[in-house]
This record gives C-alpha cells, sequence and structure tokens, in this order.
C-alpha cells in the first residue's frame, strides 16, 4: 500500500511539475508550439519578410500569412496563389484582388503589411 502512494505521489509531482512548466513556458510559446514574436519587435532587415514591423506579402509564407488577423489558411493560399500566378505585389491595394480580401478585411491588416521597399 505504501509502495502505491509512493508512485502515485511521484506521478501527481510529475504532472504538476509539467503543468506548471507550461504555464510558465505558454507566455513564450504560440498554439503551435512555435515561438511567435509580435511584429513590431522584428528586424528591419530588408531579407526579413517583415520590413519596418510590417509582413511583406510577396515574400511571407503561409504560416506568416494566417497570422494577419482575419487571414485563414485559405487565403493565404489565395495571396500566396495570386502572388505566383501575377507575381510580386507593387502596391498594397493589389491585395484587394485577392478573392476573398475585400474592403472590411483590407482596413484590418493594411497596416500591417507591406509590398517590401
Amino acid at each position: 500500500m505504501k509502495n502505491k502512494r509512493t508512485i502515485l505521489l511521484l506521478i501527481f509531482t510529475a504532472v504538476m511539475v509539467c503543468f506548471t512548466t507550461g504555464i510558465f513556458l505558454g507566455s513564450k510559446i504560440g498554439h503551435t508550439g512555435i515561438s511567435i514574436t509580435p511584429l513590431s519587435t522584428q528586424s528591419n532587415d530588408s531579407s526579413d519578410p517583415n520590413v519596418q514591423g510590417k509582413l511583406n506579402i510577396n515574400t511571407a509564407t503561409k504560416f506568416q500569412l494566417c497570422e494577419l488577423p482575419g487571414v485563414g489558411e485559405v487565403l493565404a493560399d489565395n495571396i500566396i496563389a495570386y502572388r505566383e500566378t501575377h507575381g510580386a505585389f507593387t502596391d498594397i491595394f493589389q491585395v484587394k484582388n485577392v478573392k476573398g480580401i475585400g474592403d472590411k478585411l483590407f482596413a484590418n491588416i493594411y497596416k500591417l503589411i507591406t509590398v517590401g521597399e
């Protein structure tokens, strides 16, 4: 009986350590387990898809596009397909030509995107 209690106590302790560690690290890890840095704190390196804190829609990955408010996997795929078919965006307003992006969504993302400098 004492051995069973010891095992249960060890399991409980291990679970609590994992749980509290997860809470501590949770503030630094996104829901996917990948570290996410806010756009405003990223570098201004021109090779970086984020120029001056904005997401470059010409070079952004599907994952990065999905970080924009209102943009899910389908819209991210549409943006990538559009730029592959029509070439690089030369103006952020061209993103409104992408199927599924209207005035309302554009109003939510235009301050967050760039086409590069």
